[in-house]
Protein backbone atom coordinates (compact mmCIF):
# COMPACT_ATOMS: atom_id res chain seq x y z
CA UNK A 1 0.00 0.00 0.00
CA UNK A 2 1.49 3.33 -1.08
CA UNK A 3 1.05 6.20 1.30
CA UNK A 4 0.90 9.83 0.25
CA UNK A 5 3.10 12.68 1.29
CA UNK A 6 3.15 13.20 5.07
CA UNK A 7 1.75 16.56 6.12
CA UNK A 8 2.73 18.58 9.16
CA UNK A 9 0.30 19.10 12.01
CA UNK A 10 0.33 22.83 11.23
CA UNK A 11 -0.72 22.16 7.65
CA UNK A 12 -3.49 19.81 8.73
CA UNK A 13 -4.73 22.38 11.25
CA UNK A 14 -4.78 25.06 8.57
CA UNK A 15 -6.85 22.82 6.28
CA UNK A 16 -9.28 21.84 9.06
CA UNK A 17 -9.78 25.48 10.05
CA UNK A 18 -10.58 26.27 6.43
CA UNK A 19 -13.27 23.60 6.43
CA UNK A 20 -14.74 25.03 9.63
CA UNK A 21 -15.12 28.47 8.03
CA UNK A 22 -17.48 26.83 5.52
CA UNK A 23 -16.49 29.29 2.76
CA UNK A 24 -15.70 26.31 0.54
CA UNK A 25 -16.70 22.67 0.46
CA UNK A 26 -14.31 19.94 1.50
CA UNK A 27 -14.04 18.92 -2.17
CA UNK A 28 -13.07 22.47 -3.17
CA UNK A 29 -10.43 22.65 -0.44
CA UNK A 30 -9.14 19.21 -1.41
CA UNK A 31 -8.77 20.31 -5.04
CA UNK A 32 -7.09 23.56 -3.98
CA UNK A 33 -4.37 21.70 -2.04
CA UNK A 34 -4.25 18.48 -4.07
CA UNK A 35 -5.38 16.35 -1.14
CA UNK A 36 -7.96 13.58 -1.16
CA UNK A 37 -11.23 14.73 0.47
CA UNK A 38 -11.24 11.63 2.71
CA UNK A 39 -7.98 12.79 4.29
CA UNK A 40 -9.47 16.18 5.08
CA UNK A 41 -12.60 14.56 6.53
CA UNK A 42 -10.44 12.31 8.69
CA UNK A 43 -8.32 15.24 9.92
CA UNK A 44 -11.45 17.24 10.68
CA UNK A 45 -12.97 14.37 12.63
CA UNK A 46 -9.80 13.87 14.68
CA UNK A 47 -9.60 17.61 15.33
CA UNK A 48 -13.20 17.88 16.50
CA UNK A 49 -12.86 14.86 18.79
CA UNK A 50 -9.71 16.16 20.46
CA UNK A 51 -10.29 19.92 20.58
CA UNK A 52 -12.30 19.74 23.82
CA UNK A 53 -9.09 18.85 25.67
CA UNK A 54 -7.92 22.42 25.06
CA UNK A 55 -10.58 23.63 27.48
CA UNK A 56 -10.11 20.94 30.11
CA UNK A 57 -9.46 22.03 33.68
CA UNK A 58 -6.23 20.09 33.94
CA UNK A 59 -3.58 20.98 31.44
CA UNK A 60 -0.55 18.75 31.11
CA UNK A 61 1.54 21.22 33.11
CA UNK A 62 -0.99 21.32 35.96
CA UNK A 63 -1.13 17.53 36.04
CA UNK A 64 2.67 17.36 36.12
CA UNK A 65 2.77 19.77 39.07
CA UNK A 66 0.16 17.68 40.90
CA UNK A 67 2.25 14.55 40.35
CA UNK A 68 5.42 16.32 41.51
CA UNK A 69 3.69 17.49 44.69
CA UNK A 70 2.35 14.00 45.36
CA UNK A 71 5.84 12.58 44.82
CA UNK A 72 7.41 15.11 47.21
CA UNK A 73 4.79 14.33 49.85
CA UNK A 74 5.38 10.60 49.48
CA UNK A 75 9.15 11.16 49.64
CA UNK A 76 8.78 13.17 52.87
CA UNK A 77 6.65 10.43 54.42
CA UNK A 78 9.20 7.78 53.46
CA UNK A 79 12.06 9.84 54.92
CA UNK A 80 10.05 10.22 58.13
CA UNK A 81 9.43 6.45 58.27
CA UNK A 82 13.13 5.75 57.68
CA UNK A 83 13.99 8.08 60.58
CA UNK A 84 11.49 6.38 62.88
CA UNK A 85 12.73 2.92 61.92
CA UNK A 86 16.35 4.00 62.45
CA UNK A 87 15.52 5.19 65.97
CA UNK A 88 13.74 1.89 66.73
CA UNK A 89 16.65 -0.11 65.32
CA UNK A 90 19.18 1.83 67.39
CA UNK A 91 17.04 1.40 70.51
CA UNK A 92 16.66 -2.35 69.82
CA UNK A 93 20.40 -2.79 69.27
CA UNK A 94 21.11 -0.93 72.52
CA UNK A 95 18.67 -3.15 74.46
CA UNK A 96 20.15 -6.30 72.94
CA UNK A 97 23.64 -5.23 74.04
CA UNK A 98 22.36 -4.46 77.53
CA UNK A 99 20.73 -7.89 77.74
CA UNK A 100 23.89 -9.60 76.47
CA UNK A 101 26.04 -7.73 79.00
CA UNK A 102 23.59 -8.34 81.81
CA UNK A 103 23.66 -12.11 81.41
Amino acid sequence: MVKGKPHSSEFKTKIVLETLREDQTINQIAAKYGIHPNNISTWRSIFLKSCSSIFSNHSAEERLKELENAFKEQEENLIKQIGELSVKLNWSEKKIKELENGN
